[in-house]
């Protein structure tokens, strides 16, 4: 059975608790697109891709994929091995990411000091789960992040909605991509 993408998105998102420990992040992608190569390509809100797919099956990416996330940054907060999901909930960030501001990853707006994401405290939710693809040697990984941004000092309450640039996904599908390129083929 080939599913696509974005079925096997809403099936990870909507699922209910009781079959995975993991909770739907709290906001979907904004578009799916197919392209030439038949594949689908899920974008964020700012028009960034979310997901990649690889020559490779899922139970070969899972471990990849997850090991990629971690060196991404993200906290593992919790994982469904049977499923192939991975989620953090409620990481905080401040200024840097792997020595580079936070605006490189993400866009909060401004105000009159700077970028937002690199004065304020981000909130990061993730999901990335890993599924089939158009063939059972392929696999689709797919990351999604909710940011939030509130200021560091004084009382207020106020919350900003940020939303990727897309490097921290691109970042985790390279990790993925050099990690398979240096495995043996099966």
């Amino acid at each position: 059975m080939r599913w696509s993408l974005a079925t096997f998105l809403l099936l990870a998102a909507c699922a209910p608790a009781a079959q995975s420990p993991l909770q739907a992040p709290a906001q979907l992608p904004a578009r799916v697109e197919p392209n030439a190569s038949g594949y689908d390509i899920v974008l964020n809100r700012s028009e960034q891709p979310l997901g990649q797919t690889f020559a490779a099956p899922p139970d070969r990416v899972w471990p990849l994929a997850l090991a990629a996330y971690t060196v991404a940054g993200l906290r593992i907060d919790g994982s469904d091995a049977v499923r192939y999901q991975v989620q953090t909930r409620g990481q905080v960030l401040r200024r840097q990411l792997h020595g580079e501001s936070l605006s490189a990853y993400f866009d909060c707006g401004t105000e009159i000091s700077g970028s937002i994401a690199d004065t304020w405290r981000l909130k990061v939710d993730a999901l990335m789960a890993v599924g089939p693809a158009s063939t059972r040697d392929s696999s689709h990984v797919a990351t999604m992040l909710t940011i939030s941004a509130s200021p560091v000092e004084g009382t207020s309450s106020q919350v900003t909605q940020c939303s990727s640039k897309g490097r921290l996904e691109m970042e985790i599908a390279q990790t993925i991509r050099q990690a398979l390129a240096r495995q043996p083929t099966r």
